[in-house]
């Protein structure tokens, strides 16, 4: 358990020669610890399916990163560039 983020490239350099991990890259040591450690359990799954079913299966819908709390103390105007998203999506769905 850890009480911070690393990302895979950053722990890449430190794996010793002797691991089996040793030499694979990023994406192969991405994909191993997704298949030995990362596995949701089945009501967390069965929430992700049920709500993919009833809200995405059937209809088109866009996803948008919006800025939150991160961004707020760096930019004065994120509040002004929040509320473009709406216009500037139905800009985007009514000229495609």
């Amino acid at each position: 358990m850890s009480d911070f983020h690393t990302s895979v490239f950053d722990l890449k350099p430190w794996i010793p020669r002797r691991s089996h991990l040793y030499g694979l890259s990023v994406d192969e040591l991405w994909r191993y610890l997704v298949r030995q450690y990362l596995h949701p359990k089945n009501e967390i799954t069965n929430a992700v399916d049920g709500f993919y079913e009833k809200h995405l299966v059937s209809t088109d819908f866009i996803a948008v990163h919006a800025r939150g709390s991160d961004k707020a103390e760096e930019m004065d105007s994120l509040d002004e560039v929040n509320k473009q998203y709406k216009s500037r999506i139905d800009a985007y769905l009514f000229c495609s």
